[in-house]
Parts: C-alpha cells; structure tokens; sequence
C-alpha cells in the first residue's frame, strides 16, 4: 500500500511541475531572455530526469532483447526528444543571419544550420534538400536577396 501511495504523490508533483510550466509566466511581462534564466534550473532538472528514464528504459529492452533474440541487446538504442522549450529565432536575428549572408560573411550552408537551430526550417531537413526545394519551386537562392536590397 506505501508503493501506491508513494507513485500517486509522485504523480500528482509531477502533474503540478507541468502545470506550473504551462501557466507559470503567462501572467508576467517579462523578456524572453529572462524567461529562459529562470526556467534553466528546472530545464536542468527536467533534462537529467529525462536521461534516467532514458537509460532504464535501454537497459530494460536491451535485456528483453536479449532474453528474446541473443546477440541483439547491442542494437537496442533509445533516445527521448530533448526540446523542452520553443527557441524560435526572434525577426531580428533573421535579418541578421540574412544580412551577414548577403554581405558574404557567412556561407548559404551556415545560414541554412542557423535557420534550422531557429527552428523555421525543419530540423531533419539536409542543406541539400533545401536547397532541392527552392529549385524545385524554381526559386533561384539570391532572387530573394535582390529583391530585399
């Protein structure tokens, strides 16, 4: 019965941490940067909770792998998505990337990555599968850049 007990308390702070996530800053006006300070402690917390989970859940299919089909617990890998917080990259680091490319600064490629870390370009996506889609839509990758000058 303590088990039981223990597991329901246990859900219930871990249902009040999320809720706390969700509505916590929702009220205030505060800075992104800000925000994103106050909220790395429990991003930290949250991270290495998520690792734990992460390596008993392996441990546990590797054994079960290995119970099932010997020699195959090696092949066993288990990953969680670890993007806790939306960091979409604000306008004015876009103009900035933007600039910084146009100026010849920094190549297409790295424009591209930081887009991609800005999350307005699908994570998966390869440079030369964005690079397929502009042609593919018979875009020319400095059009844009002319126009905006």
């Amino acid at each position: 019965m303590r088990t039981r007990e223990a597991m329901t308390d246990k859900e219930q702070r871990m249902a009040s941490l999320g809720a706390r996530f969700i509505t916590e800053g929702a009220t205030r006006n505060e800075a992104a940067d800000t925000a994103r300070m106050r909220h790395r402690g429990e991003n930290a917390l949250l991270h290495s909770s998520v690792e734990m989970v992460e390596q008993g859940l392996s441990k546990l299919l590797r054994w079960a792998a290995e119970w099932t089909q010997p020699g195959t617990a090696d092949q066993v890998v288990v990953k969680f998505h670890r993007d806790f917080l939306s960091m979409q990259a604000d306008p004015q680091m876009v103009a900035q990337l933007l600039k910084a490319w146009t100026a010849g600064a920094i190549s297409h490629e790295t424009f591209v990555t930081n887009m991609k870390k800005g999350e307005l370009i699908p994570a998966d996506r390869s440079f030369e599968d964005e690079k397929g889609k502009i042609e593919e839509e018979g875009g020319d990758l400095s059009a844009p850049i002319l126009r905006a000058i």
